[in-house]
């Protein structure tokens, strides 16, 4: 078999296997994880977008300008207005994706107002799993957190061993 069929064989295996597990990132629990499934579904729809533009525009300038084509010199030395341009529009792109991130994490970056005492659980990690600890209610849990619904949470996080990272996709 050919290298670019051995290549084309391997990434269609993992592109197909890709989609074997669930994206727990995208399915949210709380109102933070929701904003930021919508900032990653908006992140990639608008990225995909441009990578379609820029692959219309390069096919278009690669048939426009190619080698046997006598007609275009294709030779442009200076010109202001394309320059500015293509300056431009990078430009809006990032300011597209900048607003709605920061509004996003400017209106999580305080710890959202209840009538309720938060619960508190410690998080301890050690040895490949996580020991949870609700101390109030006298509970320990392995592997397994439960959280109770419209109630705010403080997780006092604390390492055994190495230091591991406590990341609950579904809360954000």
């Amino acid at each position: 078999m050919s290298k670019l069929k051995s290549l084309l064989l391997a990434f269609g295996t993992l592109f197909l296997l890709a989609g074997c597990s669930d994206v727990e990132v995208l399915n949210a629990k709380g109102p933070m994880a929701s904003d930021q499934r919508f900032l990653i579904i908006y992140s990639i729809i608008f990225m995909v977008a441009i990578v379609v533009v820029v692959l219309i525009l390069f096919a278009i300038f690669t048939y426009k300008y190619r080698y046997n084509n006598t007609r275009e010199s294709g030779k442009v030395h200076h010109n202001a207005l394309l320059e500015t341009v293509w300056f431009l529009i990078p430009v809006i792109i990032l300011i597209a994706l900048m607003i709605p991130t920061v509004k996003a994490l400017y209106q999580y970056e305080e710890p959202p107002k209840s009538e309720d005492d938060p619960i508190v659980i410690y998080a301890v990690s050690g040895g490949y799993k996580w020991f949870f600890a609700y101390p109030d209610e006298k509970i320990e849990t392995v592997n397994h957190l439960k959280i109770p619904t419209d109630r705010p949470v403080t997780f006092k996080l604390q390492a055994m061993d190495t230091m591991t990272s406590f990341w609950v996709p579904q809360l954000g």
